[in-house]
């Protein structure tokens, strides 16, 4: 049962720890994501040690990087994430096989994730999102503020770039139009319960973006939606899909006064090096 498997979780991992869900996105195999998510939490790891020895050596500077834990400023147990992933059944391939599993692999994996995510993720009172590439297109289809996440991290988001402006959502001609996605979205962060903040989102909606992907910008042809990706100009930015590299953001103009201020975008091009 889900209780049995979270006593098991904080049994193996201790009850400080924060799971990071992690759905992968387009040709990604089981073994394969195994094996990249055993990779990451065993970076995780060491930034965990890595943290305590600065802790010892700086005098507790904390470290902003949005991809590391932020430890509690007390000296009590620092929080450790632990990588859980999320699978669902894709091809694995490119070109035609894009279409299968955006059109009848995601669809499928819709069904099943409503009826199983909600109750077995909010087990967990504190818990992280991570979606890669057309993870999020799972992400989109199965929002609802039945499932609340501390924070979301869409990586390499292959959903349309204007998913959180204003003018999109407004344009919905009901409560249940893909055009609510969004807001469906943002309505799964985790509010305070008190305090001067009750009511308040905990944390954000973050977009790693990187203007430079190639690969994601090939999506609005092999889709044949012809939008511009979010995972490749970020959120509230102009769709600027025929100039590479130039990228405006006018945030407080576009993005839906409800999400302004509880979005963040990092751009991958900047942050990460070759050798990550």
């Amino acid at each position: 049962s889900v209780k049995a498997a979270r006593k098991e979780f904080v049994k193996r991992y201790g009850k400080e720890c924060k799971p990071l869900f992690a759905i992968h996105g387009f040709n990604s195999e089981p073994g394969t994501v195994f094996k990249r998510c055993k990779q990451a939490q065993g970076r995780f790891d060491n930034d965990d040690k890595n943290d305590n020895n600065d802790d010892t050596n700086n005098g507790g500077n904390e470290n902003t990087s949005h991809f590391k834990k932020k430890k509690k400023t007390t000296t009590t147990t620092t929080t450790r994430t632990v990588i859980i992933p999320v699978i669902w059944p894709c091809v694995n391939g490119i070109g035609l096989r894009y279409h299968v599993d955006k059109n009848e692999n995601v669809p499928e994996a819709e069904k099943e994730f409503k009826m199983l995510l909600g109750n077995a993720m909010n087990v967990f009172q504190s818990k992280n999102l991570i979606c890669h590439s057309m993870g999020n297109q799972v992400l989109r289809r199965v929002a609802n503020g039945s499932m609340k996440f501390d924070n979301i991290f869409m990586v390499a988001a292959d959903v349309r770039h204007d998913i959180f402006h204003a003018n999109y959502i407004n344009s919905a001609t009901n409560r249940d139009a893909v055009e609510k996605d969004g807001l469906r979205i943002f309505r799964m962060l985790s509010k305070h319960t008190e305090g001067p903040n009750a009511g308040k989102p905990k944390g954000k909606i973050y977009c790693l973006y990187n203007n430079y992907d190639f690969a994601l910008a090939r999506s609005p042809w092999a889709g044949m939606n012809w939008v511009n990706r979010l995972g490749r100009v970020g959120i509230g930015s102009y769709d600027s899909w025929w100039r590479p590299g130039f990228i405006k953001f006018d945030e407080k103009r576009l993005v839906h006064p409800m999400l302004y201020g509880y979005t963040e975008n990092v751009c991958a091009y900047d942050h990460l090096s070759w050798k990550d």
